[in-house]
């Protein structure tokens, strides 16, 4: 039980030695240090403040150029099925034409003369 009570009577100096040692009188050159801290706690603030926006900004940017690029592929696509209908298109117009020159190859020349005993012309083959 002794031992008990030594180790109370030891932590209540330590407690009166931290607790008077907050009371004695701060170094000379404690306000300015404090005085020191704080400016350079603002300052360091500033600067936190600035980096931040800066980093939202280029946050921003980022998410800009990402939607760019999506919008860009999705009209990127649209560009490319145009392009490709249209050229079908084209293709089946040129299909139609060579099928029209070929039937009219194949057609026999016809010749229209008016004869004066009728109305209406015959139609003579050459």
């Amino acid at each position: 039980m002794e031992r008990r009570g030594f180790r109370v009577g030891i932590a209540g100096w330590a407690v009166g030695l931290v607790v008077s040692a907050g009371c004695a009188k701060p170094p000379a050159d404690a306000a300015a240090r404090l005085a020191e801290t704080k400016r350079s706690e603002i300052e360091l603030e500033r600067q936190l403040w600035q980096l931040e926006e800066r980093l939202l900004g280029a946050q921003a940017a980022v998410h800009m150029w990402q939607e760019i690029g999506r919008r860009h592929e999705q009209v990127s696509a649209v560009a490319c099925e145009n392009a490709n209908r249209h050229l079908e298109g084209i293709a089946r117009h040129f299909e139609h034409q060579d099928s029209k020159q070929r039937l009219a190859r194949k057609m026999p020349t016809t010749k229209r003369s008016l004869s004066r005993s009728s109305m209406g012309g015959t139609i003579t083959s050459e």
